[in-house]
């Protein structure tokens, strides 16, 4: 009795391992499945990146308007500054000398 109950437990342990065992294919197949899971990730990163780089080349682009904006409005300040500073001085000098032959005539320089 002792002897058959030891024979079907081999027999069992020896079944399960069978069992256990993946062929080739089988391995084949989860290789496959789970580099294709890889492969999906990857595809997933690659078009995260591809969105960044698009967005940072929309960023690059705002801020070269904005240093254009920003040198076209210094020299419009710098215009209005060169108008003003016109319109103030040309007066005054004009006026200086004008005041100065003035005062040659009346005798006074």
């Amino acid at each position: 009795m002792k002897a058959i109950s030891i024979a079907v437990l081999l027999l069992c342990s020896a079944a399960f391992m069978a069992w256990a065992e993946l062929t080739r294919d089988e391995i084949a197949q989860i290789i496959r499945t789970e580099l294709e899971r890889v492969g999906e990730e990857i595809a997933a990163v690659k078009q995260d990146i591809a969105e960044m780089r698009g967005e940072m080349e929309a960023i690059r682009g705002e801020m070269k308007a904005i240093r254009g904006e920003a040198v076209s409005k210094e020299r419009f300040l710098a215009m209005w500054i060169t108008i003003f500073l016109a319109i103030l001085g040309v007066p005054y000098l004009y006026g200086r000398a004008d005041r100065e032959r003035v005062r040659e005539k009346e005798g006074f320089g």
